[in-house]
């Protein structure tokens, strides 16, 4: 895709003393078609906690999606980070049958945005984790 890009930080260990850490993405979207690529967060072997996401200055489409995949393909936030908000930071926590829990995660995760379509968006998503 021309113009698209995702990168990913382990951010440093922010309460080390409770074993609390997070990643953070900055995605581009695609100049001609609002695409994100994807990219993998490395394996974890923590709970995931909560997601903060926080669209750029050039805003996503209003009620884009983000799917956190394990392995199996499953969305480990449970659906939580669908229709987020084109103009806000907004959080979630994984839910597990409707009920917000941090979740288990023993393996690599796929972070998928879909849903946008303004071209050169941009935004960023902030994974916590507590082992």
């Amino acid at each position: 895709m021309a113009g698209a890009s995702t990168t990913i930080v382990k951010a440093r260990d922010y309460n080390e003393e409770l074993g609390r850490f997070r990643y953070e993405i900055t995605w581009l979207a695609d100049d001609a078609t609002g695409a994100v690529d994807p990219i993998d967060i490395p394996g974890v072997d923590a709970f995931l906690t909560l997601v903060v996401t926080d669209p750029g200055a050039t805003a996503p489409t209003t009620l884009y999606d983000i799917t956190l995949n394990d392995e199996y393909g499953v969305d480990v936030m449970g659906g939580a980070l669908v229709d987020r908000s084109a103009t806000a930071t907004e959080q979630a926590m994984p839910l597990i049958a409707g009920c917000p829990v941090p979740r288990v995660v023993d393996g690599p995760l796929t972070f998928a945005l879909t849903g946008n379509s303004i071209n050169s968006a941009i935004g960023k998503c902030y994974v916590h984790f507590q082992k």
